[in-house]
């Protein structure tokens, strides 16, 4: 008796097909934005692997302003062993880049002697338990070769956001005169190079 029978004073809902069409629009902006962000978050970390590099150089170069201008084959040679390979005599200077080559990032720094920043700082972006560096140097020879992309390594060990040591000069002798810094992204080795005397 109260209720009123204008059909026009109801207020119409969303019918099912709008609301269908509605979330259609969603999922699409939702497909689209999101290939953007992973593209975006896959940048962000190949650029921690060229801040990697970079402090990988300032450690080096660290290391030459001690060794007379001379670098290390291998990230774990101390400033002593490189002097001792040039006939430079009773140098005592236990300087490295790293103790541990690669480790974990707990364990890329063990000792004050080490050039390279510790505390879980040098690490690898795309493998969160491991640190940036090669093993040892040995990934590349010496020389300016550059190493090969591993698009799916054991975590930990070297491929995505690895830098790789590349020293230049006669393998073996401990004192190279150069060095190259490469950076291994998500899809290749990155075409962003670090050398000595740049």
């Amino acid at each position: 008796m109260f209720l009123n029978k204008n059909p026009k004073s109801y207020k119409s809902g969303i019918s099912l097909v709008e609301l269908m069409i509605m979330v259609l629009i969603i999922a699409i902006l939702g497909a689209v934005t999101y290939s953007h962000m992973l593209k975006m978050s896959l940048r962000s970390r190949e650029a921690s692997v060229k801040s990697n590099m970079f402090t990988l150089r300032v450690a080096a170069e660290n290391f030459a302003s001690m060794a007379e201008g001379w670098y290390p084959e291998l990230g774990t040679h101390t400033v002593e062993d490189v002097l001792q390979a040039i006939g430079v005599i009773g140098a005592a200077n236990p300087s490295r880049i790293a103790d541990a080559c690669p480790g974990t990032r707990e364990t890329v720094v063990t000792t004050a002697d080490a050039l390279l920043p510790g505390s879980k700082t040098y690490g690898n972006p795309f493998w969160p338990a491991a640190n940036c560096l090669d093993h040892l140097g040995a990934a590349v020879p010496p020389g300016p070769a550059p190493p090969g992309h591993i698009a799916n390594p054991v975590a930990g060990a070297d491929g995505q956001g690895t830098v790789y040591w590349g020293p230049i000069g006669l393998a073996g002798s401990c004192a190279m005169e150069g060095y190259v810094i490469y950076g291994d992204g998500y899809n290749e080795i990155l075409d962003f190079v670090l050398r000595s005397g740049q």
